[in-house]
């Protein structure tokens, strides 16, 4: 428990990202669900440094949160509306109230290392992990990539055998006719490769 603060605060790995995680939470904090005097209702933010996220029961009613702000903890206590205006994607564009942030994802998705938002264009790494979301490449998107690489050079190698055959085709045919190995068999068909490649070097 956080002593810095004016009501009991907990240091957590992550925040709850969907209600029913968001509930549990606030179970297991025994935090009010009273919607109609809604005090003492659960949170999950980072605080103001972004070293951590912090978990309590908010002593005061849930402000409404504008759009195009997330929501971190100050001071001894305090919530603080901080622009997310600058995100790449899911910065809030709607009123919310403070006990929905879990809705927002971009708003918990914090890199405590570099103290920022995964979001932020300015954070220097985006790899998420644990509850948050993963905001680097996907698999899909690295096995495009890398098939496109292997593509790229698969189709330089088979350009420049075509055109080493075409240019040198009278004396790769003369090898194959010198040899004295049956192309049928595994061993014919190295001693033609080899060859090739030895006329290739000498070219």
């Amino acid at each position: 428990m956080n002593n810095k603060y004016r009501y009991p605060v907990y240091s957590v790995t992550s925040c709850p990202t969907d209600a029913t995680k968001w509930n549990t939470a606030a179970r297991r904090r025994n935090c009010s669900f009273d919607e109609v005097k809604p005090k003492n209702l659960y949170l999950c933010v980072p605080n103001q440094e972004k070293t951590e996220f912090l978990e309590f029961c908010y002593d005061e009613i849930r402000p409404m949160v504008q759009p195009g702000n997330c929501i971190e903890l100050a001071g001894t206590g305090t919530l603080n509306q901080v622009r997310c205006n600058t995100f790449r994607k899911g910065c809030p564009d709607k009123h919310y109230l403070s006990n929905s942030i879990y809705k927002h994802p971009a708003c918990l998705n914090v890199n405590t290392n570099d103290k920022c938002y995964y979001e932020d264009p300015a954070c220097p790494n985006r790899t998420v992990t644990g509850d948050r979301v993963d905001l680097s490449m996907d698999g899909a998107e690295s096995s495009l990539v890398a098939s496109a690489v292997i593509g790229s050079l698969a189709s330089v190698l088979i350009v420049t055998i075509i055109v080493l055959l075409i240019k040198f085709r009278g004396r790769i045919m003369a090898k194959i006719f010198q040899s004295t190995e049956p192309m049928h068999t595994f061993r014919g068909i190295f001693a033609f490769i080899r060859k090739c490649c030895i006329s290739y070097v000498i070219l």
